[in-house]
């Protein structure tokens, strides 16, 4: 028995193996979608490409100048909207791993539907006044993708985790 100044245990519960794997599984893509190309495009008579390490490394900055109003066009509202899917992401990871199955799957699903946003992207502004063009979604991208859709099966079994009624024994 505990007395008045004594203190409960503070008893952290661990998500199951379940959500732990698609929690692993999104970690993963997200990281192999880093060493992969994220877009290609044309640069001149060549074609070339970005790494996603690249575009990760690099896309806060454009997505903070858009914010400010520095650039005007298409692609600063989409491409600064799908820029914030990292940080979309990484809050459902978060949640999903503290067991906040709702916040995890609003903030999942959010981060999918804008990271579809890219797909709009045909033309990128680089600050030589120039452009890469004719902008096509590479491997990386694709893992991307798969990243949030995995977070999001990571946060749903959260969710259900959390709606599943607990079970009582009757010591009769």
């Amino acid at each position: 028995m505990l007395r008045s100044t004594e203190r409960k245990p503070v008893v952290r519960s661990r998500p199951n193996r379940k959500v732990a794997f698609r929690l692993g599984l999104s970690l993963v893509l997200f990281a192999a979608s880093l060493a992969t190309p994220a877009f290609h495009y044309d640069d001149g008579p060549l074609r070339q490409s970005q790494s996603g390490l690249h575009v990760i490394g690099l896309g806060w900055f454009a997505a903070l100048f858009a914010l400010l109003g520095l650039f005007r066009g298409w692609f600063e509202l989409v491409g600064t909207l799908t820029w914030f899917v990292n940080p979309l992401l990484l809050a459902a990871w978060i949640q999903a791993w503290r067991g906040r199955g709702d916040s995890a799957v609003i903030c999942a699903v959010a981060g999918f539907l804008l990271s579809l946003g890219f797909l709009a992207v045909h033309r990128i502004p680089v600050p030589d006044n120039g452009t890469m063009d004719h902008i096509v979604p590479g491997v990386g991208y694709a893992l991307w993708v798969l990243s949030t859709l995995a977070a999001i099966a990571a946060a749903h079994q959260v969710g259900r985790i959390e709606a599943a009624p607990l079970r009582t024994f009757n010591a009769e």
